[in-house]
């Protein structure tokens, strides 16, 4: 049964399927529609490097090639120019997140998602972060600061 009153998607509404939420309307708040970035950086294979003594030794990632085609996939649909990136070490981590927060900041893109797949976890001194494939952890906050730091109308400040 159809309510005048339940938002819908389609021939569904938000009271005939437990998978559909309420449409609130748009405010003030959202961001412009249109074309994104994303970003996947898929870590798959890691060693300790032995030059780092804060190494950590971490498994290989079984199945993460599907999981990033799959977000591949979606944020292509979603309009989404799409940047991947493998194994990358702590040091190549930060340079390409820098790189593509400088991309981001273009005004032909109104959005940005990035996908980090990788091992995480307590990075010491009260941090957690990312694990880049040479077993050096990059902190979450630093990640955050990445794209926050310089004025843009595409990331949280």
């Amino acid at each position: 049964e159809h309510h005048a009153s339940s938002p819908t998607v389609g021939n569904y509404s938000s009271t005939s399927s437990p998978f559909l939420l309420p449409i609130e309307p748009a405010t003030e708040e959202c961001y412009a529609r249109g074309p994104g970035l994303c970003i996947i950086i898929n870590q798959e294979l890691f060693y300790a490097d032995s030059n780092i003594p804060q190494a950590t030794v971490v498994d290989e990632r079984q199945a993460t090639e599907k999981d990033k085609g799959k977000l591949k996939s979606i944020f292509s649909c979603f309009g989404a120019k799409v940047l991947t990136f493998e194994n990358l070490t702590r040091e190549e981590l930060e340079d390409k997140l820098k790189a593509a927060a400088v991309t981001a900041d273009d005004p032909k893109y109104c959005w940005i998602a990035l996908c980090i797949l990788s091992h995480g976890g307590d990075l010491g001194g009260g941090m957690h972060g990312v694990f880049g494939c040479n077993g050096v952890g990059l902190p979450t906050e630093k990640i955050v600061n990445i794209f926050t730091a310089a004025p843009t109308s595409k990331t949280l400040n």
